[in-house]
């Protein structure tokens, strides 16, 4: 069975109903905006399906199934190629607004079998050319499809695949984690986000090392200071020994002075220890503040440029992206 946009999940679930049955099994091959249809029905329907096959499927909706486990059948593949940019354009362009799931991702769990040139059957079978089921004596475009390399053409790598699958001969096929379109979207998302956290690691650690240097400068400015300090203690507990001897059980009459100078000279140094902390903090302070002044300026300016793409991209989806 082939679905297409438009079809009905009520009609599908129910078993005979849309579907051809051949010897008591259930098989399902599902196309573009009919497999998101068919995820609705194969999640709801009474009887198990044997198999399902989804092929340039516009995307899955999580309410149907999260993962191919969520359906309602024994066995799921999938499959995308890698010309077909129409099919991704979908899964895209749905994040605008019920956002849609790969069947062709890892994550989503089917069994992905690639729809490009290999040998099989004992001779080559020819790639996928694009998003149609048959391709076109127009040649290849955007939205069509050079005539011999449509998903169900004959002497297609997807075709014989499908036709494998679809009569239980699924382990003639030879599996990969997903498609090549969903492992480059997967490096371009990892790409982009490299891009724009990388002001934000940046400033990160700017920010540390400035805080190190700063807590670097403290620790030996507060080591002079504790110098300074055990100095002149050092030298109070000399002059008092030596040079200001008491007089019998009485302390030498100039002692207090000596005691008060020293405790002087410690309430400076403290007071210059710490305008000194003021002024460093102060310092680190007006750094952070131009450091985080410009990650918002450079988080602004990625923000503006992420949304354009969007955008653009949700653009040529709803231009092209059409059955």
């Amino acid at each position: 069975m082939r679905t297409h946009k438009g079809c009905g999940s009520e009609g599908l679930k129910r078993p005979g109903n849309g579907a051809r049955v051949l010897s008591g099994s259930r098989r399902i091959t599902a196309y573009s905006y009919g497999t998101t249809t068919a995820a609705f029905a194969v999640s709801q329907t009474v009887h198990t399906v044997d198999t399902v096959v989804f092929l340039g499927s516009a995307g899955i909706d999580p309410e149907a199934a999260k993962t191919a486990a969520d359906l309602n059948a024994r066995e799921v593949y999938a499959t995308q190629g890698k010309a077909d940019v129409i099919a991704p354009g979908g899964i895209l362009g749905s994040r605008f607004g019920d956002p849609r799931l790969s069947p062709t991702a890892e994550s989503w769990g089917s069994r992905v079998f690639s729809a490009e040139e290999q040998h099989l059957g004992g001779e080559v079978r020819s790639a996928n050319g694009g998003h149609s089921l048959e391709g076109s004596a127009e040649g290849a475009n955007l939205t069509e499809t050079e005539l011999g390399r449509g998903y169900l053409d004959d002497r297609t790598a997807s075709l014989w695949q499908i036709a494998a699958a679809s009569t239980g001969n699924g382990d003639l096929l030879t599996l990969s984690d997903q498609s090549l379109t969903d492992e480059q979207i997967e490096k371009a998302k990892d790409r982009a986000a490299g891009i724009y956290y990388a002001p934000g690691r940046a400033v990160d650690a700017a920010q540390l090392a400035g805080a190190a240097a700063v807590d670097t400068v403290q620790a030996g400015h507060d080591a002079a200071d504790d110098s300074l300090q055990g100095a002149a203690a050092l030298a109070v507990d000399v002059l008092q020994e030596h040079y200001l001897p008491n007089f019998g059980p009485s302390e030498h009459p100039l002692d207090p002075f000596v005691d008060g100078i020293q405790r002087e000279v410690e309430a400076g140094i403290d007071r210059g220890q710490q305008h000194f902390n003021d002024l460093v903090d102060a310092s680190q302070t007006i750094f952070d503040s131009a450091i985080d002044t410009d990650q918002k300026a450079a988080d602004d300016y990625f923000k503006r440029h992420w949304r354009m793409l969007e955008f653009t991209a949700g653009k040529l989806v709803r231009y092209f992206g059409t059955d």
